[in-house]
């Protein structure tokens, strides 16, 4: 099997326990979602996970964590890799915790 076809497996799999994680959260159960900031709004972002956006909604109790220490709303910036710790509410995915890590910066 190429590369290119073992990638494309990878990435096929990944979205279908993606979808099954999603799809299987019910109201009360937190799940966690790794990804990429690839939006930032007024109280919602988009985490892209492969080829696959989520779009999570940022209350006032939510938590931000950059590391050990604690972080805000404003640390946030596109292209971070977040795992945000997310409940369905409706329609939406409400963040209780974000744990943010910025990408390294080349020299």
């Amino acid at each position: 099997m190429s590369k290119r076809a073992a990638w494309m497996v990878m990435v096929a799999v990944m979205l279908v326990i993606f979808t099954a994680v999603v799809a299987s959260a019910s109201a009360n159960d937190a799940i966690k979602i790794n990804g990429n900031v690839t939006k930032l709004g007024g109280d919602t972002i988009t985490v892209t996970v492969e080829t696959t956006s989520v779009d999570v909604t940022l209350l006032p109790t939510t938590k931000y964590m950059v590391g050990a220490r604690p972080a805000k709303r404003d640390d946030l910036m596109l292209g971070d890799a977040v795992v945000a710790t997310v409940v369905k509410a409706g329609p939406q995915w409400q963040a209780s915790l974000v744990k943010i890590t910025h990408p390294k910066k080349k020299p």
